[in-house]
């Protein structure tokens, strides 16, 4: 992590919940950070905790309503007034609705997507074009979720207003293909930038705030904390330029441990790789005691309440 101390990063949602937790984690690691938010009331409050860190990088606060254009641009243009560029793009603003589709709206789907999938689009491409331009190591990162890869066979509640999904699981299914499309397009031009999606099952923040049923029902499941996450993206930026992790993983655990493709051709996506590949999310206690050496992939079923965190491609 020493080769990114001084560096500077963006974090989109960072008020609470996640992107606090990661905005804190890279302070403490001397990364000057951007937060970036729409909530002013709660920016304040974590900007006022940040301040008590010691030895920390420098934050800067900037109120961002990601889905408009104009916001953004005067966020990048901020980053190179002040720093000169950008070096970590963390991409983690997001919300969540329980209602069934079928009883919604056309505004409500367009919040949905345009946060989630536009948004994020602005922002993926702002950042690599500065990372491009400056020809400098970067790193990407998307707050993703399980539900982009995986529909839960059942909604959280049967009361009205509980009992769906929403376009939640879409927009993730999309921002997840953006994240891939975003990958290879970097990969295409031998680009010195890595992008990593982050896909964890619950997580215990305050997205959920506004429903209370909702609410009720997460405070007796068992879930990630905002830390765990952040761990993650530490760890990630940690590795080495020059290590390429495995691509798809996924690791239900309410303890987490080493993970190893003792190949050089991934079980997983059965890409070639030109050395072994490892990474280390923590330790871990296996879903299925039988699952296979050669393909730690365990499948999820939202019947079980274990937390669940998914890193995938770390380039």
């Amino acid at each position: 992590m020493e080769r990114w101390a001084g560096k500077t990063a963006i974090v989109t949602g960072a008020a609470s919940g996640i992107g606090k937790a990661i905005t804190t984690a890279l302070l403490k690691k001397k990364v000057n950070v951007v937060a970036l938010d729409i909530q002013d009331e709660q920016l304040e409050q974590a900007a006022s905790k940040w301040a008590e860190l010691e030895n920390r990088g420098t934050y800067y606060t900037l109120r961002c309503d990601v889905t408009k254009e104009e916001d953004v641009d005067r966020a990048f243009s901020f980053v190179e007034s002040v720093a000169g560029g950008l070096d970590i793009m963390v991409n983690n603003a997001g919300i969540t609705l329980y209602a069934r589709l079928i009883d919604s709206d056309t505004k409500t789907f367009e919040r949905m997507l345009n946060i989630h999938v536009l948004g994020a689009a602005m922002f993926l491409s702002r950042a690599a074009r500065m990372m491009l331009r400056r020809n400098v190591e970067g790193h990407i990162f998307v707050m993703n979720s399980i539900l982009g890869h995986e529909m839960p066979s059942r909604t959280l509640s049967e009361l009205d207003g509980c009992n769906g999904w929403h376009l939640y699981p879409a927009c993730k299914h999309g921002s997840v293909a953006l994240t891939e499309s975003v990958r290879r397009e970097l990969a295409a031009v031998k680009a010195q930038i890595r992008v990593t999606s982050i896909c964890p099952g619950l997580v215990s923040t305050n997205l959920a705030v506004h429903n209370q049923e909702i609410t009720k029902i997460l405070a007796h499941v068992d879930a990630l904390q905002p830390e765990d996450i952040a761990d993650a993206v530490i760890y990630a930026l940690g590795t080495r330029p020059q290590v390429e992790n495995c691509a798809e993983v996924s690791i239900p655990a309410e303890l987490m441990t080493e993970i190893y493709i003792p190949t050089n051709r991934c079980s997983i996506c059965s890409l070639s790789r030109s050395a072994n590949t490892c990474f280390q999310v923590g330790e871990m206690q296996a879903l299925h005691q039988d699952l296979p050496q050669h393909y730690p992939r365990a499948q999820l079923t939202f019947e079980q309440t274990i937390p669940v965190l998914v890193v995938l491609r770390f380039y």
